[in-house]
């Protein structure tokens, strides 16, 4: 079984021979840079392990050859949401790195967004998949747009955003993954349930670092989400508790753990495998990244 840093690493190859295909060279420039700036690539590693989950552990050529060109597109689909993501809000430095807007400019920034999709659609071929990934970018969608409109005032409301704006994206990449892997429609709606609970604890996790971490150890700016008064689990609990900082950090982080239990419960559905156990570390990494 391949290790992590493996099912990257040939990620990150496709990803380059892929973003090096547009045109013109100039948009090119701009996909590259963005696609290839870094990023940990838990999504598009789920997709992989996903298919071999559902396949105890021994895909066919054919399914791992689909497992890793979903992959791939669900990275596009994901690095095109955070193209977008910074231009509202005004983001200099992703991953460590200048933002497409702040490096190529506003209207280089939105055509990026836009041929990333392109390029998703365009390796995703499968219509079940495709189904699927269109379900998950409309989620997006409506996450960004709860939150600009200041739909979000309690914790409970956080829940239903993050579900949407990161567990969107973990649900698809875990389900494309299973459909590559013919995966049977129970084994497709554990993954399923496992996507959602993990990229709700990932987002959780992620607003407690925009607390408690550094800029250097994140890659990105800390303190945005204050700034911007974007709404955050641990913002939400601290004025509806008129807690103090630290407690609202600590429930958030016990929110996060309970989702984290709830992916791993999810797991438990599927027939024990490599990469089911791989899978399940994971859960640990949505909560345990920095700080």
């Amino acid at each position: 079984m391949e290790s992590f840093d493996e099912r990257i690493a040939e990620v990150n190859d496709e990803i380059r021979a892929l973003a090096s295909t547009v045109e013109p060279d100039s948009l090119a420039e701009s996909v590259v840079h963005v696609s290839t700036s870094g990023g940990k690539r838990v999504r598009p590693v789920l997709t992989t392990l996903a298919c071999e989950a559902v396949t105890g552990d021994s895909p066919t050529p054919d399914q791992r050859d689909a497992a890793l060109r979903f992959a791939v597109g669900v990275e596009f689909v994901h690095t095109s949401a955070l193209v977008a993501d910074d231009i509202i809000d005004r983001s200099d430095v992703r991953r460590g790195v200048p933002t497409v807007h702040e490096g190529f400019g506003h209207d280089p920034a939105v055509l990026t967004s836009n041929v990333l999709l392109g390029k998703a659609l365009e390796t995703i071929d499968d219509r079940e998949a495709v189904a699927v990934m269109v379900d998950a970018v409309k989620n997006l969608g409506e996450g960004e747009a709860m939150e600009l409109a200041g739909d979000v005032r309690v914790p409970d409301d956080y829940v239903e955003l993050a579900r949407k704006k990161t567990g969107s994206l973990f649900v698809a990449a875990c389900e494309v993954g299973g459909i590559a892997g013919d995966g049977s429609d129970d084994e497709l709606c554990a993954l399923r349930d496992y996507g959602r609970h993990l990229g709700v604890a990932f987002q959780i996790r992620d607003d407690v670092l925009d607390y408690t971490a550094s800029e250097e150890a994140l890659g990105k700016p800390v303190g945005k989400d204050a700034v911007l008064e974007r709404p955050s689990l641990v913002a939400l609990h601290s004025r509806e508790n008129d807690a103090r900082l630290s407690d609202s950090v600590e429930f958030a982080r016990d929110r996060a753990d309970e989702h984290v239990n709830r992916a791993s419960e999810a797991l438990d559905r599927l027939d024990p495998t490599d990469a089911s156990d791989e899978m399940r570390s994971l859960t640990g990494f949505a909560v345990d990244r920095s700080n």
